[in-house]
């Protein structure tokens, strides 16, 4: 009977040792998860334009990649890109990022619409390229002319549209990964056509878009090694 209690106790101990250590392997694997979905007084974003290199467009309701020519305006036509940053001093600099994923939405009040019908590939493929901005530049003074540097590492190439109000969810893990190992040299995202060619456009809604279901968004769901 002693001897039955016995094994019956270290079976008992053995249990208990087996249930915390999965515990510990439980909350070693735990994962969190950041979503940041900036509105116009947080977010930081902006358009710069070749047809007014020294105007920047700080409070554009789109983010938008596109070469357009405008005949009604006084310029004839030029090559927009766009920028924005997130927030992420949040996240651990020892942070292993399991995915990130940003989130853009068609506008469909774009001022653009008229001409562009929206997503455009009137002359050509509209694929576009996600870029780490690797200098600082600030949302209210950045132009054409002054637009930060970026870095062709793990930039990500997005595809061609297939409808002219299709939203997208872009994977951007290697960036995310890029901007946390490298905080002082990562100041968001430069987003830009690949064929940077007239009649050929991506018009997403900004931060500063009246309808906050369509901000821009950062999904990063990541774990501490």
């Amino acid at each position: 009977m002693n001897q039955f209690r016995l094994i019956s106790f270290s079976l008992l101990i053995c249990t208990l040792i087996f249930q915390a250590c999965s515990d510990k392997d439980d909350n070693q694997d735990s994962t969190e998860l950041l979503v940041l979905k900036p509105n116009a007084e947080e977010g930081v974003d902006a358009v710069i334009w070749t047809e007014r290199p020294d105007i920047g467009s700080p409070d554009a309701k789109d983010f938008q990649a596109m070469g357009w020519t405008w005949y009604a305006q006084s310029y004839n036509g030029g090559i927009r890109r766009s920028l924005i940053d997130f927030n992420l001093e949040s996240i651990p600099e020892e942070a292993k990022i399991i995915n990130a994923t940003l989130k853009l939405f068609h506008n469909p009040t774009s001022a653009e619409i008229p001409s562009t019908m929206g997503h455009s590939q009137r002359d050509g493929s509209n694929r576009s390229i996600l870029s780490r901005v690797v200098s600082a530049w600030s949302e209210d003074n950045v132009t054409w002319n002054n637009q930060p540097a970026i870095s062709t590492d793990n930039q990500v190439f997005v595809k061609a549209s297939d409808a002219i109000n299709e939203d997208y969810e872009i994977d951007v893990k290697d960036l995310v990964e890029d901007m946390i190992q490298n905080p002082s040299e990562s100041a968001g995202f430069m987003y830009m056509l690949q064929n940077e060619e007239y009649y050929r456009a991506m018009i997403f809604a900004s931060s500063d878009h009246e309808n906050s279901d369509l901000h821009p968004e950062l999904e990063i769901e990541y774990k501490l090694r």
